[in-house]
């Protein structure tokens, strides 16, 4: 961190500065500036991050600071790679938090369960809440390694009054792997 920067962890991205002095950020009024400073950052220090890779930009809800992450996955067909590089920024227009996953990109089994063959799969592991299934938001297929293998599994979520039912389902053999209920977390202060 420079001595301009506040001592709040976050520093401002060389390459990415506008104003009167070097180390003053460009402060990012939307996703499309906030892409442009995450990848001032990536192309002068960690240039393997984006090589190849899709970027997607969010405003997260996540309880922590405000502003943007920028991140950057790769694909094979539909399937997310373990590839992961995270950058956020800030309001400032700073880097606040990083997340890398430099991982080559392995060799994957065949995708043979279709996406209705995994939610049957999966109502089967949840026979007793099917009924209470309001939503059930498009599943990602993804590289998760298991058991010492790289396997593709569909990850499913179905949303109900009460929480979710999470589970994943090999995309190769049709197994079922970790399903849980997920209570909705309650806000303890509300009377």
């Amino acid at each position: 961190m420079s001595a301009t920067d506040e001592p709040s962890g976050a520093f401002s991205v060389p390459g990415a500065a506008a104003g009167a002095g070097a180390a003053a950020a460009k402060r990012p009024v939307g996703d499309k500036d906030a892409v442009l400073i995450a990848r001032a950052y990536a192309d002068r220090f960690a240039p393997w991050g984006t090589r190849n890779a899709k970027v997607k930009v969010a405003r997260p809800d996540d309880g922590g600071r405000p502003g943007w992450v920028v991140s950057w996955r790769r694909y094979e067909g539909e399937v997310v790679l373990p590839h992961r590089f995270d950058v956020r920024i800030d309001e400032e227009g700073r880097v606040s938090e990083l997340t890398e996953r430099k991982v080559a990109d392995p060799q994957l089994p065949p995708v043979r369960v279709t996406e209705g063959e995994a939610w049957k799969t999966f109502a089967k592991s949840f026979p007793e809440r099917a009924d209470a299934i309001e939503e059930k938001p498009d599943p990602t297929l993804s590289a998760q390694f298991r058991d010492g293998e790289w396997r593709v599994d569909w990850l499913l979520v179905a949303t109900m009054p009460t929480g979710s039912l999470e589970a994943a389902v090999d995309a190769t053999d049709g197994s079922i792997h970790d399903p849980a209920e997920i209570p909705l977390a309650r806000n303890s202060e509300v009377p």
